[in-house]
């Protein structure tokens, strides 16, 4: 058999061996592009579980959680996980319109304001120093990086920070800005803060990916802040309770322990007050052997403020009633005490008499 190639057969199975090496150089790219990103997707699912499965640990080891030991897990974490140099984790505050740095770490740049950068190198500790200026900043609603990353609900990422006029510029080199990614931390389509991350420590700008792992990771852990603030709230409230619970049984003791027992006469007392604490105030003096004062008053307002006014007002009447037979007297007495230490919206009303117990007038 002769094998024989014309120059076109020849030239047709070099291009065809050609493409065939090209097509399977091809396919083994997109080969290794999948693999790398099959790669990623499992070390993103790993990153995300074994974050989830640490912040968890925080609600798990303790009665009670520590927010700011919360918010300061969750900003490690994620720094370690965007590969950063720096971060810092901006709360709302319960104005709805104010954001403040409540969890930094590394040096993190002051992007809000800026920094008197004379002061710096006045300071004692340079990092303590940049440290309280980035909590001090407030950053508004919709202004500047932090406060529109909030505002537009979506995160903002800046590869080349040198470009851009919104972020403040530093002399010092270790407060300079390369790349920055905020993302904002959100519970139920409420947004609770941003979280931002400076300069990644390889040099290298932030990415999408970046973006979208440290989106998820920040997702998870506004499940966490939430129920850690309403944790804390509901701990204050229970500790307020307490509180007013002691109160009460302070102001029950102040009250007349014992109905005074007049032959003739048949005298009863009740008070209940609106709050857990209150204004009202009923009490009787033991003049001298013949004469028993008897004070019936109310203070304007309720809660803790009428009550601490009427501790005032059964002190000046134990003091002032004892001796005097004269009703008048004692309330002249006790108005001209009283009336220099009540603000101009509050005031007393009290009945007070004397009842003669030898002649029951």
């Amino acid at each position: 058999m002769n094998w024989y190639l014309s120059g076109f057969e020849f030239w047709s199975v070099v291009v065809g061996v050609c493409v065939a090496i090209v097509l399977g150089l091809t396919l083994l790219a997109q080969l290794r592009s999948s693999r790398k990103q099959i790669a990623s997707l499992l070390q993103e699912k790993d990153i995300v579980f074994n974050f989830v499965y640490d912040i968890a640990e925080v609600f798990a080891d303790a009665d009670s959680v520590d927010l700011t030991a919360l918010l300061k897990r969750v900003l490690s974490y994620a720094v370690r996980t965007a590969k950063a140099g720096c971060g810092a984790l901006y709360l709302l505050e319960p104005d709805g319109e104010t954001l403040r740095a409540q969890s930094v770490s590394g040096v993190f740049p002051p992007i809000v304001d800026g920094i008197d950068e004379a002061g710096i190198s006045r300071a004692f500790s340079r990092v303590r120093y940049i440290e309280k200026a980035v909590r001090h900043q407030e950053a508004r609603w919709g202004e500047g990086l932090v406060g529109r990353t909030a505002a537009l609900n979506t995160a903002i990422l800046v590869e080349d920070a040198d470009r851009d006029s919104r972020l403040p510029q530093f002399d010092q080199e270790f407060l300079h800005v390369h790349s920055i990614l905020l993302v904002p931390m959100r519970f139920r389509h409420e947004v609770l803060g941003v979280l931002a991350v400076v300069n990644r420590v390889d040099g290298m700008p932030f990415i999408q990916s970046d973006q979208n792992l440290l989106q998820a990771l920040v997702d998870h852990a506004a499940v966490s802040i939430h129920y850690a603030k309403f944790s804390a709230a509901l701990e204050e409230k229970q500790k307020l309770d307490r509180d007013l619970g002691i109160a009460t049984k302070i102001q029950t003791s102040l009250l007349p322990k014992e109905i005074p027992e007049i032959e003739g006469v048949e005298l009863a007392a009740f008070s209940v007050p609106a709050q857990a604490i209150g204004g009202d105030y009923y009490d009787f003096v033991q003049i001298d052997k013949e004469h028993l004062g008897i004070a019936i008053a109310d203070v304007s307002g309720k809660g803790v403020s009428g009550a601490l006014v009427m501790t005032n007002c059964r002190s000046v009447l134990k003091a002032k009633a004892p001796g005097c037979l004269s009703p008048a007297d004692v309330l002249m007495s006790m108005n001209d005490i009283l009336s220099r230490e009540l603000s101009d919206d509050m005031f007393i009303t009290m009945l007070y008499m004397i009842w003669n117990t030898r002649t029951y007038a």
